[in-house]
């Protein structure tokens, strides 16, 4: 079966639409995160900063990183090229990622819009570290652990 693309005409088959259909999708979850984040931005101090030129793992239109210090710690996300125009309210600054991973960053973000900075795991109460981290927003690594310390105990 091939369909016509909007935009050329050309024949394309359903797999080929099938791709271009998720990668728009892609391309809109991103827009409207970035607007998200650019709303985040104003609330603490922010900045915009560049990723190294000679870490290939990166595409360069997607070097652009926003550096947001929120009152839990830093939140960094990484940003199309075309959507810098979200972000002319901010400066460039240095690049000085802290090593935070993604789960981080969004527990990071929980706890400041929510007006705590207390490090802690909202389900065990441990502190936590860069060793527990947060796998998601409800449970750290340590939660894990006991758990299936608990099972192995359960099941010998």
């Amino acid at each position: 079966m091939t369909i016509e693309t909007p935009v050329s005409g050309a024949p394309q088959t359903a797999a080929e639409a099938a791709l271009a259909q998720a990668l728009e999708g892609k391309h809109v979850a991103y827009s409207e995160r970035n607007q998200l984040v650019a709303a985040i931005s104003r609330l603490w101090p922010s900045h915009l900063a560049r990723h190294p030129e000679d870490d290939e793992t990166w595409d360069d239109e997607w070097r652009t990183i926003v550096c947001i210090h929120s009152p839990a710690g830093q939140l960094t996300w990484h940003i199309k090229d075309g959507e810098q125009y979200l972000f002319s309210h901010l400066a460039e600054g240095e690049g000085h990622w802290d090593g935070h991973s993604t789960p981080e960053k969004y527990a990071r973000l929980q706890r400041a819009l929510s007006g705590s900075t207390d490090e802690t795991c909202p389900k065990c109460q441990r502190r936590i570290t860069p060793e527990n981290g947060m796998i998601n927003l409800h449970r750290c690594q340590g939660c894990d652990e006991g758990e299936q310390a608990q099972t192995d105990e359960t099941a010998g």
